[in-house]
């Protein structure tokens, strides 16, 4: 009797890999910085309390996330206390109240979700500028690239481990040849190290299907045919695997056993820094808001590095129980990335600030600037630190006077002198189209009076605490007459006997003396 031809397998020698898949809105999973170090290696990283970890909440409470499976409300995770009470995944909401009547119940928030995962991207790509976000609770690292900035893969992996960690986040990794590998590896919670692509078969044929990110609707029907294991399901032939379950199935499966190329999109960070801290208890405390103050700050700090970007604008807000949250400006004269001036101008305004309430939490926002500060100490670089000295002296001056109460001056297109200057908030700035330059020095006084006084006169010489001695002038200035301010004035500098420097003028349309302003 003939026997018909046994079918390849998915993965057997005879079998021809598929044709490379041609992403339309996406990028090649090879980055540059891979190709410069000559290999790809992808590190997976798995948030298995991220449902949890989105939602607010002071922990004193067990909570429970519920999804909708079918008609029925069933767990999708739940904290360690309740998971100490025999609450598990897939139980009924019903189920899991019996088992613990105090369990808090919530719904699934996919946005909040999507938002705090954002965040964890933003703060991996300070170790690789490579990240994409490949499901709703997994992001994938390409740290092939980054091996010669910070040794072997098993130190990065711990250094990133311990910034998430930080954070009180709960993470699993696993390192593979290929970032479908890794993700499903860390998905499945093994730890695994694959740094060798002859490797990765074995550890990928004995990841359960039970574990793997799949819809349920293709794990059920694998367990139906009998398949427990990615090695059982691989062993299946192509085209009978592709009629029950899609060719999309096949195309993971060739990405992941590194037969196919893979197409990612990477993720890209917002322009500006949104962070907060929630206080272990509602406290009206100073000192309790500047320690999360700092945390802030070094957080802020740490993504305008890996950035290469400062700040201008940063905002401080205090959130309480009931009310709005009490919004704290920190002003900046110029944009910067220390964090020393950070700390201290946010200090200096939250002691200044009045409070209403009790906090429950603080948050930072601030917008990423691109211009990028030079740091004190630079060689030849004093004229700069000078400056820079002078701008953090302005900036703790408003913050303990307040913003109203110090401003600069700035020259006008003007040629009175009582209109010829004008205050701004801040200084330095460029003048606009119309400004004028300041006169050369000593043809005008840094002591200008607010109002002229009139002199008295003596045989037709004006005196001021005796007679006066002219020693230059005159300067006429004769203009105004288009806005109704007009002047005509001879203006001169004049010595009195103690030797103090005026400058006067004459008013030629009253033939009478002025003091306008003194010299120091």
């Amino acid at each position: 009797m003939a026997r018909a031809p046994r079918q390849p397998g998915l993965f057997e020698a005879d079998s021809p890999p598929l044709a490379a898949a041609t992403p339309l809105r996406a990028l090649d999973c090879e980055s540059p910085a891979a190709r410069h170090a000559g290999r790809r290696l992808w590190l997976g990283l798995y948030f298995p309390d991220l449902p949890l970890a989105a939602l607010p909440g002071d922990g004193l409470q067990p909570r429970a996330i519920l999804s909708q499976v079918g008609r029925q409300a069933r767990v999708h995770c739940c904290d360690l206390t309740a998971s100490r009470h025999g609450v598990r995944p897939g139980l009924p909401a019903n189920a899991a109240l019996a088992l613990l009547p105090e369990l808090e119940l919530l719904p699934r928030d996919l946005q909040r979700e999507h938002r705090l995962l954002s965040k964890l991207a933003d703060l991996a790509t300070v170790f690789t500028p490579c990240v994409s976000i490949v499901r709703s609770a997994t992001l994938v690292l390409e740290i092939g690239g980054s091996l010669r900035l910070f040794g072997d893969a098993d130190q990065l992996r711990a250094l990133i481990l311990q910034s998430l960690r930080a954070r009180g986040h709960a993470v699993e990794t696993a390192v593979a040849p290929t970032a479908r590998a890794a993700g499903w590896l860390a998905c499945a919670q093994t730890g695994a190290r694959v740094l060798d692509r002859a490797m990765l078969a074995g550890q990928l044929g004995v990841l359960p299907i039970a574990g793997l990110p799949w819809p349920e609707a293709r794990r059920r029907t694998l367990r139906e045919m009998g398949v427990e294991t990615l090695s059982d399901c691989v062993r299946l032939p192509r085209d009978g695997l592709a009629r029950r379950l899609g060719a999309r199935l096949l195309e993971e499966l060739d990405q992941a056993y590194a037969r196919r190329p893979e197409a990612l999109d990477w993720y890209r960070p917002e322009q500006h820094f949104h962070d907060r801290v929630e206080l272990e208890q509602e406290s009206a405390d100073t000192r309790q808001l500047i320690a999360a103050l700092d945390i802030l700050v070094d957080r802020l700090v740490t993504q305008m590095r890996s950035r290469q970007r400062s700040v201008h604008r940063v905002w401080l807000h205090c959130e309480h129980r009931d009310g709005p949250a009490t919004r704290i400006r920190i002003g900046l004269l110029r944009a910067t990335a220390e964090p020393a001036r950070l700390r201290e101008l946010g200090r200096v305004q939250l002691a200044a600030a009045t409070v209403p309430a009790p906090v429950t939490a603080v948050s930072l926002q601030a917008a990423l600037d691109a211009t990028l500060t030079p740091l004190p100490g630079d060689l030849l670089n004093s004229e700069v630190t000078t400056a820079e000295d002078a701008l953090a002296f302005v900036e703790r001056l408003r913050a303990r006077l307040g913003a109203e109460s110090v401003h600069g001056l700035q020259t006008r297109a003007e040629y009175r002198p009582e209109r010829a200057w004008q205050a701004v908030r801040e200084p330095g700035v460029a003048p606009g189209s119309g400004e004028a330059s300041m006169p050369a020095a000593g043809q005008r006084p840094l002591w200008m009076l607010p109002v002229p006084i009139r002199l008295r006169e003596a045989q037709g010489r004006p005196v001021f605490q005796g007679a006066l001695q002219i020693s230059r002038g005159p300067e006429r200035i004769e203009t105004g007459w288009w806005d109704g301010g007009d002047v005509r004035r001879d203006y001169y500098v004049a010595q009195n006997q103690r030797g103090v420097q005026l400058w006067i003028y004459r008013d030629l349309r009253e033939t009478r003396w002025y003091l306008h302003g003194l010299f120091g």
